[in-house]
């Protein structure tokens, strides 16, 4: 059973490649005389050109023997025409040069003068903040030359006033004090000798907020 499967599918197998050749075959053979028509469809149309070739005009030929075209192009009156259009050209490009010559040197001369403006301006300015520093700096400057004059006024007269306390030896402490109200340094009282201004008889009572 095994082998007469076997030489059945060998059998279709060789059928199919049988059919494959003659398709490609009969498609090799259809492509060929697709070809030989062609080529015979061409040659005859060569042929059929040889036979009838096209019309052809006549040359030309000239019925005068002096130009017929441009007779008129080169007159005096064209040429001056010419010339004419030529220079107003030329001068108007020439005008429309120097315009443009003047314009730049006009805006040039603009920038030139924002320039210096601009610096000049930047110069005063300059000045000036170093003018208002120098004047903040001499009014500092004589604020503390004045307040360092004052202190040292006033470190004169207290080593004045010492020097002349140093020099009243005789007098005792006690006799200073009867003379002077109060005191230079501390502004109190010379007579002070520690009396109270609580009534010596009045009680505190435990629990109260009264003194009695």
């Amino acid at each position: 059973a095994v082998v007469s499967t076997q030489s059945t599918g060998e059998k279709l197998e060789k059928t199919e490649l049988a059919e494959m050749r003659a398709e490609l075959d009969a498609a090799r053979r259809d492509r060929i005389a697709k070809k030989h028509a062609s080529v015979r469809e061409y040659q005859a149309a060569l042929n059929t050109q040889l036979l009838n070739p096209p019309f052809q005009f006549p040359a030309a030929v000239s019925d005068s023997n002096s130009p017929i075209f441009g007779r008129s192009d080169m007159t005096p009156e064209r040429v001056g025409e010419m010339r004419k259009r030529l220079k107003e050209v030329m001068n108007h490009q020439l005008k429309s040069t120097e315009e443009i010559k003047k314009k730049a040197a006009t805006e040039k001369k603009e920038t030139v003068k924002r320039e210096c403006e601009m610096i000049a301006r930047g110069k005063t300015e300059v000045r000036e903040e170093s003018y208002k520093r120098y004047q903040m700096r001499e009014a500092q400057k004589n604020d503390l030359t004045k307040s360092w004059a004052a202190q040292n006024e006033l470190k004169l007269a207290r080593e004045l006033d010492e020097l002349k306390h140093r020099k009243k030896n005789g007098m005792l402490l006690l006799e200073q004090c009867d003379r002077y109200k109060r005191c230079r340094q501390c502004q109190k009282c010379c007579d002070n000798t520690g009396s109270t201004n609580i009534w010596k008889e009045s009680r505190f009572i435990p629990g109260c907020r009264l003194i009695v």
